[in-house]
């Protein structure tokens, strides 16, 4: 998972762990209208992480 982009607004700790459950709070710290998107978005599939 080294290829994987951890979206810094939603990474709380800091870490830069993919599917890190210390980042998930349920808030959208990034301000983009995506609750805890740490891996951004899938625009292929629409999915959001």
């Amino acid at each position: 998972m080294g290829n994987v982009w951890v979206n810094p607004g939603e990474d709380l700790d800091g870490d830069g762990l993919v599917f890190d459950v210390n980042d998930l709070n349920g808030i959208d710290d990034d301000g983009n209208g995506i609750v805890d998107d740490l891996i951004g978005y899938d625009f292929f599939t629409g999915w959001a992480d």
